[in-house]
This record gives structure tokens, C-alpha cells and sequence, in this order.
């Protein structure tokens, strides 16, 4: 693993915080399959539109190794505000959810700004970027990888 990225994703792995909503904070990054860390807030417009296409990704690769988590950041609302919001919305999502509320993730990563995806594969960092522009083919290119 090249040095800036075991780097990343050490402070990556140390940043996922433990406050999940559904799910469980993973012990490790898994080897057989890639995760995608997905950071929104309920007052990003943009992290809105992009929670159908994700969850459309995770629909189609969820028994193919890929592992979803919605990680909010720097959003002030309690967890029940949070789960009611994604209820309600026109495409709930089904992944992972986590909350972030002091943005240490993202913080750590240098992130400025949401959406923001970031893909981990075998504990290194190997894609960051606007979640739109995560495709099956993308995500089926680093499962790939694994095989």
C-alpha cells in the first residue's frame, strides 16, 4: 500500500464514528469487498438528489461486495430528526447510516464540502468524489479487483 494512502485510510478508519443509526460501525475494512462512505447533511440540497442514485447502487451491489454507509456530517439534528427526515423522503435509503455531527471524517480528509463520497477497498482509500459520479461500472471495476 503506497504510504499516503495507508495514511488516508487510517485517519479514515480512525474517524468513522460510532454512532450508527442502522447497522454497525465495521471492526475493520473489510478485504472482500469495497465501502463506500457516503457524507450528507439534511440541508445539502445536492446530498438529496445524489441518496437515490445511492441507493440504487447499493440495490444492484449489495450481494456483490459492495457495502453502503450514509455517514451524516455536520448536521445538529437528533437521531430520531434524522431517521424521520430519511423516511420521508421520495427514495428512503436502505444502507448503513452513521452520524458525524462534528464533521471528523470529512475534517481529517480534508473534505470542504457535501456530498462527498469516499471509496475504501482492502483498507486503502481508492476513489474520492461527488457520489454522482460513482457508476455499477466503477464500483464493479474495484469488486474486480478483489476477485
Amino acid at each position: 500500500m503506497r504510504p499516503l494512502a495507508l495514511l488516508a485510510a487510517l485517519c479514515l478508519a480512525a474517524a468513522l464514528p460510532a454512532d450508527f443509526l442502522r447497522g454497525e460501525r465495521p471492526a475493520a475494512w473489510p478485504e472482500d469487498a469495497v465501502t463506500v462512505v457516503e457524507c450528507w447533511a439534511r440541508w445539502c440540497g445536492p446530498c438529496l438528489r445524489a441518496m437515490p442514485h445511492l441507493e440504487a447502487l447499493h440495490q444492484e451491489l449489495k450481494n456483490e461486495g459492495v457495502h453502503v454507509i450514509g455517514l451524516n456530517v455536520w448536521d445538529r439534528g437528533t437521531d430520531a430528526e434524522i431517521l424521520d427526515f430519511l423516511a420521508k423522503q421520495p427514495t428512503p435509503p436502505t444502507y448503513d447510516l452513521a452520524v458525524d455531527r462534528a464533521g471528523a471524517l470529512p475534517k481529517r480528509l480534508g473534505v470542504k464540502g457535501i456530498p462527498h463520497a469516499i471509496v475504501v477497498r482492502e483498507g486503502e482509500i481508492v476513489w474520492q468524489g461527488h457520489p454522482a459520479s460513482l457508476t455499477v461500472e466503477k464500483l464493479a471495476a474495484l469488486i474486480g479487483v478483489l476477485s
